[in-house]
């Protein structure tokens, strides 16, 4: 995965989790993707598109953002212990190695990094 090659500081994965945790654990549903993938993906299983309408796991990545953190589905995601959600986290954030090797990030980068977390309607 393309983690092996960046330097991420620790500090990033677990203000990731800490935050994405502290507002709200559970799973949230996005009705608006789940019609949107419903209506682009003819082959695959409603179930699974479903989960891919989730944000998911300790840093709640889309479901659909699955074969970017290395799952072969978006329910193997819901599902997987926590220390593969932390290497979701890191694997999710790895494509930014220039802010996360940063030991003392600016604005800019925490808003670089947030980024990742919004999905375009």
């Amino acid at each position: 995965m393309a983690e092996k090659d960046v330097k991420i500081q620790p500090e990033w994965v677990l203000a990731i989790i800490k935050q994405k945790t502290s507002v709200n654990g559970q799973p949230r549903f996005e009705q608006r993707k789940l019609s949107k993938l419903n209506a682009t993906s003819f082959n695959a299983p409603f179930s699974e598109l479903r989960v891919q309408s989730m944000s998911l796991g300790l840093d709640h990545i889309m479901g659909f953002n699955h074969q970017r953190v290395g799952a072969s589905t978006a329910e193997d995601m819901l599902y997987r212990p926590m220390e593969g959600q932390v290497l979701y986290v890191v694997r999710f954030i790895a494509g930014n190695r220039e802010v996360v090797a940063k030991g003392a990030p600016s604005m800019l980068d925490f808003k670089t990094i947030a980024q990742l977390f919004k999905w375009p309607a």
